[in-house]
């Protein structure tokens, strides 16, 4: 907010979100957007480096699957574009990736094998060549 009072350029900024703010039942949920992203579109930040766990203590993965999870962020990819920029660089970081491919590769595997496969309007960056 200061640096947009200032005048700042921010166009390269990158700002940080949570991929889901709240879980019911050991399932995450859609809703509401995370409050990373909604700060992002208040301020005017256009790209987003998604946090995320594989292996998060409070997630049921048998609940919610990598096919739930990869719909999840197919869909916080589509909001960024339709709410930030056509053009925002989208980043995702997988925190917990050394203790999830010596547990649970096939959920790592999953995840990037589904985010090759975008379409090339909400691939994220780290795919986009």
């Amino acid at each position: 907010e200061e640096l947009n009072k200032e005048g700042a350029d921010i166009s390269g900024a990158v700002a940080f979100s949570e991929v889901w703010d709240k879980i019911v039942d050991s399932v995450p949920q859609m809703k509401p957007i995370p409050i990373g992203m909604q700060k992002c579109k208040k301020f005017g930040v256009n790209h987003v480096c998604f946090e995320m766990d594989l292996s998060y203590f409070a997630v049921d993965y048998a609940k919610f699957g990598m096919d739930d999870l990869c719909k999840m962020l197919e869909a916080r990819f589509r909001w960024v574009r339709e709410n930030l920029s056509r053009d925002s660089l989208i980043f995702l970081n997988l925190r917990d990736f050394s203790m999830t491919m010596r547990h649970h590769p096939e959920r790592v595997f999953k995840v990037v094998r589904h985010l090759s496969q975008l379409d090339d309007g909400i691939i994220p960056a780290m795919l986009d060549q």
